[in-house]
């Protein structure tokens, strides 16, 4: 929530109650803002992405198989021509949080720990158990 969405959702209650005043009420950021004060609200940074959960995901699952199976008879596709792949990003320099150093060191370096360069690795197995060769990009 932030100060432009209560600034349109008190504008738009003025226009459904009291559409006379839309016009003649100033609805500014600071007022928005006091208003998110008075009710708790304090601009924070955010520290991790929302869930994004889905309340039918049997549902999403079950009908996307069915598609699946329909197709694979429909055009009688071999096995070995149905892949499933994923892509993963593999560290160009690998590290770890941890290393080992002499114990009392007020400091602890470790070299290329702020190295963020990447490839992508695209893994793939085919419906019949092969395993195929990953791709390296």
């Amino acid at each position: 929530m932030n100060g432009t969405i209560v600034s349109a959702a008190a504008r738009g209650m003025l226009a459904k109650d009291e559409p006379w005043l839309v016009n003649s009420v100033k609805l500014t950021k600071d007022w928005a803002l006091n208003q998110l004060r008075r009710w708790g609200f304090s601009k924070r940074k955010g520290t991790k992405a929302a869930r994004k959960s889905s309340t039918n995901l049997a549902m999403v699952k079950s009908r996307f198989s069915q598609c699946v199976r329909s197709d694979v008879e429909k055009y009688e596709i071999p096995a070995s021509l149905i892949i499933n792949c994923d892509q993963t990003g593999l560290s160009l320099v690998p590290s770890s949080q941890w290393t080992m150093h002499p114990t009392g060191a007020k400091q602890v370096p470790i070299a290329g720990i702020d190295d963020k360069h990447q490839i992508t690795a695209l893994l793939s197995v085919t419906a019949d158990g092969s395993l195929l060769p990953p791709l390296v990009n």
